[in-house]
């Protein structure tokens, strides 16, 4: 919503051909940054029911609702925020990677398919260091190239790819740092800042970035690319049915082609975030991806969670 509200409103073309971009963009991204704050703080507690699922309350023969009264019960309330501090901490940096990345490879592709490409480039050389960092400035230049022209969903999905890619760098030692605080099974748990230091001493500080990396791209490749193509078709489908502008989608479309686009990014993605979950959670493992899938496989199958007279979980996909 964000950058599709920069589109219409917050670029505008100067008397010397170049792109200015009004100062009410700066409180735009300020208010996207808190409400990334708040989608984390309200989707935490499922999250955190999401990785005990995948590791520590594996073959407990146990219904949800028993699983959850127990954790209240030994660990309180906060226990369903536990792990919030590094995906808050590190929520601006993985975006900034992932519209970066997603807004480059759409600007390369979009130019190579016809696109001017001497439209986004003067935009993008007139506009400031803070906004290129910022990277969603990036996605309204690529948006804006030629007469309005958008991008097809072969450019979209592709850009979505490497987005997910590049972010996922950024997305590893944060998850790794989270789920490691999500599966303590006490009350309080252990601050950020000492686990840091736990996991440096014990296992190095390669493993940030390498536990678990694999599994990370494949889910944001795949969950990222899902997402941008569908959250893209909903808005242009909509668009085409009722003969509007699709830079002028209102904001109930908008939410609605966010949400059916995030369960349906989950569906193809969620068996890598098992495997990444496991990886990350086990300090020990030297195990691979592919080993650790093979090993899943062939000891729990491919059963799904929380359904009746079924309490094993894993490839069940997070709707949240």
């Amino acid at each position: 919503a964000l950058y599709r509200r920069w589109l219409g409103e917050g670029v505008l073309e100067s008397h010397e051909g170049r792109f200015l971009v009004e100062m009410e963009a700066t409180k735009d991204i300020l208010a996207g940054t808190i409400a990334g704050a708040f989608g984390i703080l309200v989707g935490q507690p499922l999250d955190v029911m999401r990785i005990r699922a995948q590791t520590t309350w594996a073959g407990q023969n146990l219904p949800l609702q028993t699983r959850i009264f127990r954790m209240v019960r030994q660990e309180g309330l906060l226990a369903f925020y536990k792990g919030v501090i590094p995906p808050m901490a590190g929520a601006g940096a993985q975006h900034a990677a992932l519209f970066l990345a997603y807004g480059s490879v759409t600007r390369f592709l979009n130019r190579n398919a016809g696109g001017d490409p001497s439209v986004a480039h003067r935009a993008w050389e007139s506009g400031t260091d803070f906004f290129r960092l910022c990277s969603i400035y990036d996605v309204i230049l690529i948006l804006r190239t030629g007469e309005n022209q958008l991008p097809s969903l072969y450019v979209v999905a592709a850009a979505g790819a490497a987005g997910g890619a590049f972010s996922s760098f950024v997305t590893a030692p944060v998850e790794l740092l989270k789920v490691r605080q999500q599966v303590v099974e006490a009350r309080g748990g252990s601050g950020m800042l000492a686990l840091i230091r736990h996991v440096v001493a014990s296992e190095g500080v390669g493993v940030l970035m390498s536990k678990g990396l694999t599994a990370t791209i494949g889910r944001e490749v795949i969950a990222y690319s899902c997402f941008f193509v569908c959250y893209e078709y909903i808005q242009r489908k909509w668009a085409t049915i009722f003969n509007k502008d699709p830079h002028k989608v209102p904001l109930h479309i908008v939410y609605v082609a966010g949400g059916v686009s995030g369960v349906i990014c989950w569906l193809p993605s969620y068996p890598f975030d098992v495997v990444k979950s496991k990886l990350q959670v086990e300090s020990t493992s030297k195990e691979t991806m592919l080993s650790c899938a093979r090993r899943l496989l062939a000891n729990e199958g491919l059963q799904v969670d929380y359904l009746p007279n079924s309490h094993r979980k894993r490839f069940c996909p997070e709707l949240k």
